[in-house]
């Protein structure tokens, strides 16, 4: 085997009994994936990362990894996302009205109060 530059010599017996574990461990990954998504208990998270020139091609995936994750806490993030964001929202709106406010009194002026440049 061969990993990041470094050479390991291992009895043959060893190195098959190493590709068996390594398939059973996808095996397992997959079987545990099929059932949290059966359950409705799992987020995937997986990293891109750009390989090569500008025409090589698109992002590649890179460790995949799978978190488990309860749907009540999934929920709550969400909740606590979408509270986050009606917030700012609302002090959109607020801002939006504050400058609607602002340019009406500006250009509603009198003749005096725009020649003294009066609010």
């Amino acid at each position: 085997m061969e990993q990041e530059g470094k050479k390991v010599i291992l009895p043959w017996d060893e190195y098959q009994g190493l590709l068996k574990d390594s398939e059973a461990l996808k095996e397992a990954r997959e079987e545990l994936k099929r059932d949290c998504e059966e359950r409705g208990l799992y987020v995937e998270t997986k990293f891109a990362v750009y390989q090569g020139g500008f025409f090589d091609g698109p992002l590649q995936d890179i460790n995949p990894r799978l978190g488990i994750a309860s749907k009540d806490e999934t929920l709550k993030a969400a909740q606590e996302e979408i509270d986050r964001m009606t917030l700012v929202a609302k002090n959109l709106k607020e801002r939006v009205e504050e400058t609607e406010k602002t340019i009406d009194r500006l250009t509603k002026r009198n003749l005096w109060q725009r020649i003294f440049n009066k609010k």
